[in-house]
């Protein structure tokens, strides 16, 4: 039972919860979590404020999730998912300390995803890892380059299989908290809407200056452009026009 009175009016606060930044509403139409770009990304809470308060106004719990600069993707967007469980039960202990809402946290499509700029490449990251464990694995398959796929995919299933675990016992702390038996299968961001904002789903060109890019060309990210237009494309999980 949420004892927030419907009259009151919360004021715009960002706090940090887990690795995050949480503006908790009193009485959330759902959850918007922002992945920002590769620069202003990093300190989500300077260069977004306005558009996350603009958000939380409009009626939502809103979780800014800092930008970590490394050449391996995937691993963010494991962390990523990570932290998104981790957040769901964070929010539900932080709005029954509060006397605030708290049933809008167990549900999975109460969730919506926003990225911006760099930040949507994570986006689509997190859309392909919600895939079943063989359509991804049957995906890089189709990739080509076996010996670098290969590494990608083990990486991936290694993280996803350590979250698995995890995921069990977040789902015994949620239910202490609430009372209610909740079980959210594998880990993926199914059923939850995501809004790219000027989308730049780059290699190292995106992120580093021009004239360091001399340096760039040693070094490489996975996955690559390509390979992400190639698994956009191979995937059934995408509505794009």
């Amino acid at each position: 039972m949420a004892l927030f009175s419907p009259g009151s009016n919360a004021p715009f606060k960002l706090v940090p919860c887990s690795h995050s930044w949480v503006a908790l509403h009193p009485q959330p139409k759902g959850v918007i979590q922002f992945i920002g770009g590769a620069l202003f990304g990093t300190f989500p809470t300077l260069a977004y404020r306005h558009f996350l308060k603009s958000l939380f106004e409009a009626g939502y719990t809103v979780v800014a999730l800092p930008f970590r600069f490394t050449l391996h993707h995937w691993s963010i967007a494991i962390d990523l998912l990570d932290e998104h469980y981790t957040l769901r039960a964070s929010l539900i202990e932080m709005a029954l300390a509060k006397g605030y809402e708290s049933a809008v946290y167990v549900e999975t499509a109460n969730y919506t995803w926003i990225g911006h700029s760099l930040g949507c490449k994570y986006v689509t990251l997190l859309e392909l890892l919600s895939a079943p464990a063989d359509v991804l694995a049957d995906y890089f398959q189709q990739l080509g380059l076996r010996e670098t796929c290969h590494r990608q995919l083990q990486e991936i299933q290694q993280g996803l299989s350590c979250l698995s675990t995890r995921l069990r016992l977040i789902e015994k702390r949620i239910q202490q908290l609430t009372g209610q038996t909740v079980d959210y299968s594998q880990p993926s961001i199914m059923h939850q809407p995501s809004l790219l904002l000027a989308p730049a789903i780059t290699d190292l060109d995106g992120v580093i200056p021009s004239q360091l890019l001399c340096f760039g060309k040693l070094l490489t990210v996975s996955p690559s452009v390509e390979q992400t237009h190639q698994l956009i494309e191979q995937s059934q999980l995408f509505h794009l026009t």
